[in-house]
């Protein structure tokens, strides 16, 4: 077992005290830790985590670390193919989860560990090693694909985050994030584990009320939400208790959005964040409470110890952005993966970014946002944006048809409605005529929330 592994093992008694969730039950760890080992699964084994934010979730997922196995959290929402692809993409040994239907997925019993069900997945040989860890990755890299990374390298990144924003042991953290994103997983929780502070866990789902009544209630002083519920909060026009701490990751965040929160007097300290899974996942943050307006469409510098350059043809020209840092994948696995670590060390983000001579990174857009359109070039992220400008539209997204026309989705602000004719118009006096989406649909507000 790594020192890494044996840190979160020794202080799990620590954490119990330390953390709380909605759930009124609480599970001895040991008996886990037991009924894990009892499998006599082989070391390196990997075992899906199919289960809801909760404390309970974290000791299986200590309890499988330790006994020499490879968890992997998943969305309890995830269908029985969907996890019948994953294991065999990934080469899934176990699965455990609430209420799991052994019948769905070609065997005939379970094992009780906790309040969850692990059933196995027979003549499925171990495919890691121990000390590893899944992230699965969004299904713009892939449906089923995840990436491969050492614990010592995780905790060594949520160390990483916490010096970035200060967070120390008198803190209390609510987490509302899911914990398989690797956010959640890494900056929040082990972040928690590691800093010593308070972890409040909760959600999903995100509703500005109960983020409010449980910021009040558990006295909360850092969280981290997305740029979706960002414009929740700015929308619904909340005063929320006030936060020492508010993290957002910032590539999908707009420099206005950022004014407004920033200038809210529930914010103390707001810090934009990017970030990818492969990266593990911490790359850069901004400190946007003290930061120049000119600064608020970046993404700030990168952490300490992590490396960056653009791979542009020409200089001051957008690029993919490379970073090198000491907590990268060990590599990706499933279907048709492209191993991201380049030869020379430097991960390839997909991202696109400028980069100025203070070390400050913008983002442009992902190389996935740029399409060909008669032969010229489109960022669709740049159409939305244009299209969010209009007073009707709350939420826009771009997206190439299966014939290669543009088509562009759109949300309205609440009371309001989207007259297509006047959009039309709008974008037609912003936009150039290879950019002018050829259909223009209307999508509910909860379409751009997946």
């Amino acid at each position: 077992m790594s020192a890494a592994a044996k840190l979160l093992l020794d202080g799990i008694e620590d954490f119990s005290k330390r953390f709380t969730d909605t759930s009124s039950v609480r599970i001895r760890f040991n008996s886990i830790l037991d009924s894990y080992a009892n499998l006599n699964l082989e070391p390196g084994s990997a075992i899906i985590i199919l289960t809801s934010n909760s404390f309970e979730f974290l000791q299986h997922w200590i309890a499988i670390v330790a006994n020499g196995l490879v968890p992997v959290p998943a969305s309890p929402s995830l269908k029985s193919t969907r996890i019948l692809d994953l294991q065999e993409s990934l080469k899934i040994s176990g699965l455990v989860g609430a209420k799991i239907n052994p019948a769905l997925y070609g065997a005939n019993h379970y094992v009780e560990i906790g309040t969850l069900r692990f059933l196995e997945f027979r003549n499925t040989p171990a495919a890691y090693a121990p000390d590893e860890a899944l992230i699965l990755t969004s299904g713009t890299s892939g449906i089923n694909t995840a990436c491969v990374h050492s614990i010592s390298s995780m905790v060594n990144n949520a160390a990483m985050h916490n010096k970035a924003l200060g967070i120390h042991s008198s803190d209390t953290q609510l987490l509302v994030l899911p914990m398989y994103y690797s956010y959640a997983m890494v900056a929040q929780a082990i972040g928690s584990m590691i800093s010593g502070c308070k972890l409040i866990i909760d959600g999903p789902p995100f509703t500005v009320e109960r983020f409010a009544n449980l910021s009040h209630q558990k006295n909360i002083t850092v969280s981290a939400i997305t740029p979706t519920l960002v414009r929740e909060i700015l929308q619904s026009n909340s005063c929320l208790p006030e936060i020492r701490v508010l993290s957002v990751g910032g590539d999908q965040l707009k420099s206005s959005d950022v004014d407004a929160i920033r200038t809210k007097p529930f914010v103390n300290e707001l810090y934009i964040t990017y970030g990818l899974t492969e990266a593990g996942p911490r790359v850069a943050t901004l400190a946007a409470h003290s930061a120049d307006v000119e600064q608020l469409n970046s993404v700030g510098l990168p952490l300490e110890g992590i490396e960056t350059r653009i791979d542009s043809p020409r200089e001051n020209e957008p690029g993919e952005l490379l970073i090198k840092t000491p907590t990268a994948l060990h590599r990706k696995v499933g279907d048709n993966v492209t191993q991201p670590l380049r030869a020379d060390g430097f991960l390839a983000t997909g991202d696109l970014f400028t980069k100025d001579k203070l070390g400050v990174l913008r983002f442009v857009g992902r190389t996935k946002d740029f399409v060909f359109i008669r032969g010229e070039k489109v960022n669709t992220k740049s159409i939305s944006q244009t299209a969010e400008r209009h007073p009707a539209v709350r939420f826009a997204k771009t997206t190439l048809t299966t014939d290669g026309k543009l088509s562009l989705a759109v949300s309205p602000r609440e009371d309001t409605s989207i007259e297509t004719s006047d959009l039309s118009k709008f974008l037609e006096q912003r936009l150039q005529r290879f950019e002018m989406p050829a259909e223009i649909t209307h999508a509910s507000f909860t379409e751009f929330q997946k």
